[in-house]
């Protein structure tokens, strides 16, 4: 699918290939969910989505921060409970695309993680914020779902922003940029 075309490298084909082996592991995990608030559609995105990010190894660490995601196990205090809180307003489908963009990035093998979840983390409130500033008609779960995806784009992957260059390019989008993404992510979403 898509992840296959934009892959880079041989390399990153490779690892998605070698991902396959981690579906067990997740299928494991997710079939404990009720099958009405969490369909096999989205179960299946989910795997989808965790199997083709390069960094998912589908270790212990990562099958543990999936079930604090889906809220299968107690969330941590101090990273999934405040996520679940400042983002209770997206819809199932995105929340589901911001599991697997953060799961990959607790317990993986790629150095370069290590602080990503935190610096998301730290940057969801005042992103929403600076969203809804801009855009004061903006439901909160667009402002939440811009501001997920922006930082999962720019703060996730290590080397595209630090928290300062992600911050001075936030204050500087418009209204009309806000809503363009807000557009553009949900046509996305549908075509899907």
């Amino acid at each position: 699918g898509r992840a296959w075309k934009l892959a880079e490298t041989e390399e990153q084909r490779s690892r998605m290939l070698e991902n396959v082996e981690t579906l067990p592991a997740i299928y494991e995990s997710l079939i404990k969910m009720d099958q009405f608030a969490f369909p096999f559609q989205l179960q299946a995105q989910l795997a989808t989505n965790l199997c083709t990010d390069i960094d998912f190894v589908g270790n212990e660490v990562q099958i543990e921060n999936l079930k604090m995601g889906l809220g299968l196990v107690k969330p941590s205090e101090e990273f999934w409970k405040p996520i679940g809180s400042a983002t209770a307003d997206m819809d199932p489908e995105d929340k589901v695309n911001l599991l697997s963009h953060i799961v990959p990035r607790f317990g993986g093998i790629n150095p370069a993680m290590d602080g990503a979840a935190a610096n998301f983390l730290s940057g969801l409130r005042p992103a929403v914020a600076v969203i809804k500033g801009k855009c004061p008609n903006i439901s909160n779960s667009d402002a939440q779902l811009v501001a997920t995806e922006l930082l999962a784009a720019e703060i996730l992957k290590p080397g595209r922003s630090t928290k300062a260059e992600f911050a001075a390019w936030l204050g500087e989008l418009t209204e009309g940029e806000i809503q363009e993404m807000i557009k553009t992510r949900k046509a996305y979403r549908d075509d899907a």
